[in-house]
């Protein structure tokens, strides 16, 4: 029986899950019914379990480590800093965009330590496009649709 997914490719949270399933050619078909109210949620039939974090797509079928990094590596807990860096920075912020200027200062910082480390790597931890970066990505790419800010000009490396 195939995952059930709660949320769809636009919005930046249920965008990152998606690109999760789809990268790790996860089973899955979209849910109407989330006990916690709150998007993207993942049903797992197989373990009767209802689950609102994406990490734990990585924990449980990125076994070969497509899009993560083997637990206790270095990359491992870097990519981890970095997840956790986006939820408390970005997602957070991006996410309240509606109060632009309050938080036009917070994109414009988040997106400058991104910034900076992308100057010199192509990704944020380790040599491939990990979770952390796609945690990111939905949220980079639907910010500079919603306001007026040039990302291209501020933080190129982005």
């Amino acid at each position: 029986m195939p995952n059930r997914f709660l949320g769809g490719p636009l919005d930046p949270n249920t965008g990152k899950v998606y690109m999760i399933l789809n990268e790790l050619e996860i089973q899955h078909n979209r849910i109407e019914y989330n006990p916690n109210g709150r998007l993207p949620t993942i049903y797992h039939p197989n373990a009767d379990l209802a689950i609102w974090e994406s990490e734990y797509l990585l924990d449980k079928y990125d076994l070969d480590h497509k899009l993560s990094y083997p637990a206790g590596t270095n990359e491992y807990y870097l990519t981890k800093q970095w997840l956790y860096f986006q939820m408390s920075g970005q997602g957070s912020c991006y996410g309240q965009a509606c109060a632009i200027d309050r938080y036009l200062k917070d994109i414009r910082r988040v997106s400058g330590v991104l910034d900076s480390v992308l100057a010199g790597h192509k990704y944020l931890a380790g040599g491939k496009c990990a979770f952390a970066d796609l945690a990111f990505l939905t949220w980079q790419t639907s910010i500079i649709k919603i306001i007026k800010y040039d990302q291209a000009k501020d933080s190129p490396n982005v």
